[in-house]
Formats: C-alpha cells, sequence, structure tokens
C-alpha cells in the first residue's frame, strides 16, 4: 500500500482564528481523503489522499463545544461512508436453473446460504439449489466436531457437498456439517442479534391485567459468545386492596468455546420476585460447560460452577452465600421460512453456606415467524425456592406469557 499526501498550501484571505469564515469559505470545507491500494494479479483499486492541514484546523477553531462536537460527528461521517462503500458485493451464485444473482455471501446455517443483494435485499437459498460459487472472499467454517477452517467456499461438480479451499487444500463437507459460516470481513452488526418483545394479557371477569416485556441481545464471534436478556412480569389487578406483583431479571453471560466442544462462561445478574418474597438478588460467578451437541439445528450444552449471591429479602436481613449451579440447556433453530426457534433452560443452586436450602430458575421459549424481523413467541417459566428468607413468601413462581418481537 502506498500513501501518497498532497498538502497544499493555504488559500489567499483564509485565517486560522475564523470559524465563521471557514463555514462560509466552500474552499474550507472542500476535501478529498484518497488512499491507493495495489494488489498484484488482481484488482487495483483507488483512493486519493488531498487534505488541506489548515482546513483541520479551521474545522476545529470554534469557541462553542457544541459547534465543535457537530462538526466532528461530521468528520466521522464523511470518513465512514466512503470506507462503508468499499465493500462491493462480489460475490456471483449461479443456481441449478442456470440463473446468476449477484451480491454478498453473509452466512451459511442449517444448510441456507444467506445472500444480501442491491435490489432484491437478503435471500435464503438452499443449499442444495446452487449449481456454483464465485467468490474470492474467505469464510469462516465452523463444523460439529468443533473444528474451525478458513477457506474459500464453493459448490463442487457432483454431489451436495460444500468444498472448502484452504491454504492446506481443498476440504470436502457435507452441509449437516457445518454449524455455520461467516465471512472472515464480517462486521460488528453481522455477528450481533437483538430481540425485543411486548406483551398484555387482560380478564374483565377478574380485572386482572398481565403485562410482560423483554429483550435479548447476543454477540458471537470465532470463540467467544456474549449474552445479554432481560425481562419484567407485571400483574396488576383493578381491586385496590390487591398488591402488584412484579417479577424483573437481568442476566449477562460470556462465554469463550475451548478445544473439544467445551466451554468457559462467567456470569453476572440481578433479579426481583415479589411472589418469592426478594425484593434484590445480586450474584456472579463462571462456571466450566461442554457442548454435548452442536449442530446447524441443535444445541445441547451442560455446565458446572459456582456463583456469590448477594440477597435482600422484603422483610428479613440480607443474606451473602455461596451457591454451586449446575445448569442443561436446549436450543432448536430453523431457518426455513417461517423461522422457528425453541430455546429450553434449566439452572439449579445448590447453597453451600445454608445446607439444606437450593434454587431452581427454568424457562422455555418458542419463537414462530410472522413476517420478516416480526415473530410471536410464548413463554412458560418456573422459579422455586426451597426456603425463602421472608416468611410469608412462596417458594414457587410460575407463568405462561405470549407476545409480539422484533428481531435484528
Amino acid at each position: 500500500m502506498a500513501w501518497d499526501w498532497r498538502l497544499p498550501p493555504p488559500p489567499s484571505g483564509g485565517t486560522r482564528g475564523s470559524c465563521r469564515h471557514a463555514i462560509a469559505s466552500r474552499a474550507a470545507w472542500k476535501w478529498v481523503f484518497t488512499c491507493r491500494w495495489r494488489v498484484e494479479g488482481a484488482r487495483e483499486a483507488e483512493l486519493f489522499a488531498k487534505a488541506r492541514y489548515h482546513q483541520w484546523s479551521l474545522l476545529f477553531a470554534g469557541e462553542s463545544p457544541m459547534l465543535r462536537l457537530a462538526q466532528l460527528f461530521c468528520l466521522v461521517l464523511l470518513l465512514v461512508g466512503p470506507v462503508a462503500a468499499i465493500a462491493d458485493k462480489t460475490d456471483v451464485v449461479i443456481l441449478s436453473n442456470g440463473d446468476k444473482i449477484t451480491g454478498e455471501i453473509k452466512s451459511l446455517e442449517a444448510g441456507q446460504l444467506e445472500f444480501k443483494t442491491d435490489t432484491m435485499g437478503t435471500v435464503y437459498i438452499e443449499w442444495r439449489f446452487i449449481d456454483d460459487i464465485i467468490s474470492s472472499k474467505y469464510q469462516t467454517v465452523e463444523t460439529t466436531t468443533g473444528e474451525r477452517y478458513l477457506g474459500r467456499m464453493q459448490k463442487p461438480e457432483e454431489g451436495e457437498g460444500i468444498s472448502l479451499v484452504t491454504a492446506n487444500g481443498t476440504l470436502e463437507l457435507q452441509p449437516s456439517e457445518v454449524v455455520a459460516a461467516w465471512p472472515v470481513e464480517a462486521t460488528v452488526w453481522d455477528k450481533m442479534n437483538i430481540d425485543l418483545s411486548a406483551g398484555i394479557d387482560y380478564a374483565k371477569s377478574t380485572e386482572i391485567t398481565n403485562l410482560n416485556f423483554a429483550g435479548s441481545f447476543s454477540y458471537l464471534t470465532e470463540n467467544r459468545l456474549l449474552e445479554a436478556n432481560g425481562s419484567s412480569y407485571v400483574t396488576r389487578q383493578g381491586s385496590d386492596d390487591v398488591d402488584e406483583q412484579t417479577k424483573q431479571s437481568l442476566t449477562v453471560a460470556y462465554q469463550y468455546f475451548l478445544p473439544s466442544l467445551r466451554f468457559r462462561t462467567y456470569m453476572a445478574g440481578l433479579e426481583s420476585n415479589e411472589a418469592l418474597g426478594v425484593d434484590l438478588r445480586i450474584y456472579a460467578g463462571g462456571a466450566i460447560g461442554q457442548y454435548f451437541t452442536k449442530t446447524n439445528r441443535t444445541w445441547f450444552t451442560g455446565q458446572a460452577g459456582l456463583v456469590v449471591s448477594q440477597e435482600n429479602p422484603k422483610d428479613a436481613e440480607s443474606e451473602l452465600s455461596v451457591e454451586a449451579v449446575g445448569g442443561l440447556r436446549h436450543r432448536y433453530f430453523r431457518y426455513a421460512h417461517p423461522k422457528r426457534s425453541w430455546d429450553t433452560q434449566l439452572l439449579v443452586y445448590p447453597s453451600l453456606t445454608d445446607f439444606g436450602r437450593w434454587r431452581a430458575d427454568f424457562t422455555s421459549t418458542f419463537k414462530l415467524e410472522i413476517v420478516s424481523d416480526l415473530y410471536w413467541s410464548m413463554q412458560a417459566y418456573l422459579n422455586y425456592d426451597s426456603d425463602p428468607l421472608s416468611q410469608d413468601a412462596e417458594t414457587t413462581d410460575y407463568g405462561l406469557t405470549s407476545s409480539v418481537g422484533w428481531t435484528y
């Protein structure tokens, strides 16, 4: 890569301290940022760089901090915009009927290729309907054995397999052996998933209203997974002598992938549950886990570790405790339209400082796509505490909710 900077002298009449003159002067805002990339034997793309040093000084010469911030924001947009435009959609997919589609490979999951185009948006193509792929971009491919390979993805001349051209030769895989594949140059937005949902239920005979809100965030890379989940359940009754019942939770988990489908996870969270007499519980800990099954449709994991929790009950003194934690989680994905998923998790917390007491949290969430990025979901939950600190608290809280949500 060769950089060619040209710094011409300031135009006549310009002053470093005059911000208004800089805004009014057309020449003060005229700039082109360029760098020159040369790739032997391949493409040659050019970006010419011309910057005027005195104009950068004029840009930040204003006396108002808000004006400086606005100018800086505009500058960032001007810098980032051309960079985003550089990533041209140059991948070509040839279908079995002879049609050719030009775009950008985004991922390969559950035997479906996610392909982004300029004219049709994002389309999902079943691998068995693809005749050939022309792409010079490298993909990261994860298999069901936990191995990860780097190479260019192609369709072999015969069969329904996947050819991955790596530095050590061509690797032949079956679609069922691939957990996921994504471009090496995938952006941050390509690696994250956001879900937001809300639901309401009302019964006139009892004047009971149930509200539920939930949100989740996940960020998946080659060797780590970051997840955050929050939920709020509110039950109200029209009668004044009945108190409002609430249940809230917020959890964050960081998972680091290890060889042989093992992983290391760190977790933290806070929760409250009026039915169980918990005003606030804060906890943090870690665990070691194992993927018993990890395919392009099913993930089944188990984990065991320790957590430290600080519990503030409604009508008793707070208590600091150490608990063991063990859990199982099963996730099912189906990307064919309509998309659907089913996530079930069970966590058990035997107390190590208060022997005989143990807690359990169970959730099971089913999601069904309505239209693109919009889904309907149903969740069942159960929370159990064998010996609540609050005397009048229940030992069990459970419920069934439905909601409508949006996903990114």
